[in-house]
């Protein structure tokens, strides 16, 4: 863990969205990591991060006031990533962006999901 941790306090190091989303997916265990913004353009754009820009913003559509776990099949309906499979054996987990307590995009993830004991 970490080790982990430390790979990627090397961010800090990267000046721009796309170098740190990059080094980010380089990870295997953070291939599949993601970022959407749908609020404060201007700030996003200096960043480097307009092509992150979600064209219509769905954060009321979804409510991500919390950690959501939801299908591929639900995520893939959000047309944010058309790059995930549909399966059983996979979820997407969403979270909000903060900045000054205001909501601007949200962090994606896609995992396994437990197996069922019967």
């Amino acid at each position: 863990m970490y080790g982990n941790i430390a790979q990627l306090s090397l961010l800090t190091k990267l000046n721009d969205l796309p170098s740190k989303l990059k080094y980010i997916n380089g990870f295997n265990w953070l291939e599949d990591f993601g970022v959407v913004f749908f609020s404060r353009k201007t700030l996003i754009k200096s960043i480097g991060g307009l092509v992150y820009f979600a064209q219509h913003p769905i954060q009321t559509e979804i409510g991500l006031e919390e950690l959501i776990f939801i299908s591929i099949k639900q995520f893939n309906k959000l047309g944010l990533n058309k790059n995930f499979r549909s399966n059983s054996t996979h979820k997407v987990i969403l979270k909000n962006l903060y900045l000054d307590q205001e909501p601007i995009g949200y962090v994606y993830l896609k995992i396994e999901r437990e197996q069922e004991s019967h």
